[in-house]
């Protein structure tokens, strides 16, 4: 689907009724996933149902951040020039860091310049995620740090993930020490 609706780039139509129809959309300035609900123009007076219906978007909003946040397992979302967008709460844990930005602004911070293999950390990272986006998954072993230096070792599975016209890639982290 290849349509706008002003700074919203809509993904797909995930439910529709005779008042609205719910959109999954792309804030086009921050690169953010969120609901969008398209109200039917006949009802643009009743002010009541206005409310109800947007209550309701900003409520599956939330319940989608809420367990996204609440998902055990590290989850992080990569942009089509293949940077770092996003990430959820169990990264900060992870991490022992407080604000997602640290780990999103300097995310080589978090590994050794080495990986195991002798391969520079960059250049294997690049090469996974072009990987995820050729074949549409690419699961690794791979090695994190905290801050500290020290090693965690973890698996990353990344997933490429159609987007509005483009793809984007979802990576999940297991932390292995478990």
């Amino acid at each position: 689907m290849n349509k706008q609706i002003g700074k919203y780039k809509i993904i797909n139509q995930s439910y529709g009724s005779s008042d609205s129809i719910l959109y999954n959309a792309m804030d086009t300035e921050t690169s953010e996933t969120v609901a969008l609900k398209k109200i039917n123009p006949s009802l643009y007076n009743d002010e009541n149902k206005i409310a109800r219906l947007q209550n309701e978007v900003r409520l599956a909003e939330e319940h989608s951040n809420l367990m996204l946040d609440a998902t055990p397992i590290c989850f992080t979302f990569w942009n089509e020039n293949l940077e770092l967008i996003d990430c959820n709460d169990a990264v900060l844990r992870l991490f022992c860091i407080y604000d997602k930005n640290i780990f999103i602004e300097n995310f080589f911070a978090f590994v050794p310049e080495y990986q195991e293999n002798g391969m520079l950390s960059k250049d294997m990272f690049k090469q996974g995620l072009q990987k995820a986006i050729n074949e549409g998954r690419y699961v690794f072993e791979w090695m994190h740090q905290d801050l500290m230096g020290v090693e965690i070792p973890t698996e990353v599975t990344l997933v490429k993930i159609n987007y509005g016209g483009s793809h984007r890639i979802a990576g999940f982290i297991r932390d292995l020490r478990e």
